[in-house]
């Protein structure tokens, strides 16, 4: 098995945490800048007119307005 093939199967077994989401969106768009994948075509196009950020691991006592000061500053 080589490497990038070994590497994609452990990132299917893999327990999708969301700092793992976050590395994986990362080597995603690695991959897009190294294989030259144009713009139209990329995720980014997908999702470039969206309003959502994606937040994770955060600690659940936190209340909403904690979050909010966090986001505010």
């Amino acid at each position: 098995m080589n490497q990038d093939s070994e590497k994609e199967t452990l990132c299917f077994l893999s327990v999708f945490s969301p700092l793992t989401k976050v590395k994986l969106i990362n080597e995603l768009n690695e991959r897009e800048a190294s294989l030259g994948v144009n713009e139209s075509v990329s995720w980014h196009s997908e999702y470039k007119d969206s309003a959502w950020v994606f937040v994770g691991g955060f600690p659940y006592e936190l209340t909403e307005g904690d979050l909010i000061c966090v986001f505010s500053q």
